[in-house]
């Protein structure tokens, strides 16, 4: 008779929304089955996490705590984002490891050893976006699924001062208004936000087409309080909605973090992609990616402040064709995926 399956592990190392959110999207959707959450910031998952749940405060890549689970009789899976140290000394425990890998540049001791040792592989993305250089047999180890989002985020509503601000903007464009959308966030721009800020500031002053700046995120951008500043510029702040913002713009600007491009790719917009310096550069290859397939404009700096009209006069010409960087139920179809190898395991 096969083992009861006992309880999943989750251990999301990382605490950038695009972790947050693609881990979420999967343990928000294991409602039949117990799961335990491991994350340095439990907090960022409030609004996923119901009964079915138990979180757990963890910090390190390599957590005490999550590697006594593994070897416990109630492990069962151990799903991880963001730590591969960890794949190793879960896997030796005798606990199946699961591993979601982005794009980035490799550490053949870390990576390769990671992807070798896991059970299983899912890159969230399509195989469209997989890297030149992926050797065929982490290829064929891959599920990809484009687009980890929670269903909730593909339909989230705008709030009531977003749904005011989004009818101006689209009584704005009715009368030939054109629009940028700069999305900025905390730890992107590579710490300088405010000089990105000060440029266009002074791109919004001396450009000869009259644009009008969205700013998404910035200095505001923990809150929700729009910020309307001399001339043509808004700073949004936090925005529940994103996308809705960037369907009505000609052109959307930011990094080449994942949930950004995600995102941009949902609404169907134009895109002028800077990607930022991180830890295995993950921003730099997604841009190369994007680059490669030629579905956004990719800079290797953000613009000086007579270069902006230049970049976004040539982005609002070029065809809108971020969506191949999705798949239909990228989500839903992780969610099977995990079930599928608990089942495997169960017949083991």
């Amino acid at each position: 008779m096969p083992p009861t399956i006992q309880e999943i592990g989750f251990f999301c190392a990382g605490t950038r929304p695009s972790e947050v959110v693609r881990t979420a999207a999967i343990v928000s959707g294991m409602r039949n089955e117990s799961v335990r959450l491991f994350t340095p910031k439990p907090e960022l998952y409030d609004e996923f996490i119901s009964e079915h749940c138990t979180v757990v405060t963890v910090e390190g890549d390599t957590p005490p705590e999550v590697l006594a689970w593994a070897s416990s009789s109630e492990s069962t899976l151990l799903v991880v984002d963001g730590s591969l140290p960890i794949v190793r000394p879960a896997a030796d425990s005798g606990c199946p490891v699961l591993l979601i890998r982005p794009h980035g540049r490799w550490e053949k001791s870390e990576h390769l050893e990671a992807f070798d040792r896991a059970h299983s592989l899912i890159a969230p993305f399509p195989k469209v976006m997989e890297q030149v250089e992926t050797p065929e047999w982490i290829c064929e180890k891959t599920h990809y699924y484009g687009g980890l989002l929670r269903i909730e985020r593909l339909f989230a509503r705008p709030s009531k001062k977003e749904s005011v601000l989004l009818k101006a903007i689209q009584e704005g464009r009715d009368k030939g208004g054109r629009y940028v959308t700069v999305a900025l966030h905390q730890g992107d721009a590579d710490g300088n936000i405010d000089d990105v800020l000060d440029s266009i500031s002074t791109a919004e002053e001396s450009t000869v087409e009259e644009w009008n700046w969205l700013i998404l995120g910035g200095p505001e951008s923990e809150g929700d309080t729009f910020e309307e500043r001399p001339g043509k510029m808004t700073i949004l702040g936090r925005v529940t909605a994103p996308h809705s913002f960037y369907r009505l713009s000609d052109v959307v600007v930011g990094t080449a973090d994942e949930l950004t491009v995600v995102e941009v790719a949902l609404s169907g917009s134009r895109f002028l992609c800077v990607p930022q310096q991180t830890r295995y550069d993950e921003q730099q290859t997604r841009g190369e990616v994007l680059k490669l397939l030629d579905v956004a404009t990719v800079l290797d700096r953000w613009p000086l402040p007579l270069e902006w009209e230049k970049w976004l006069s040539l982005v609002s010409r070029r065809p809108a064709t971020m969506q191949v960087t999705l798949e239909e139920g990228g989500a839903r179809r992780a969610i099977a995926h995990v079930r599928s190898l608990l089942q495997e395991l169960r017949s083991a």
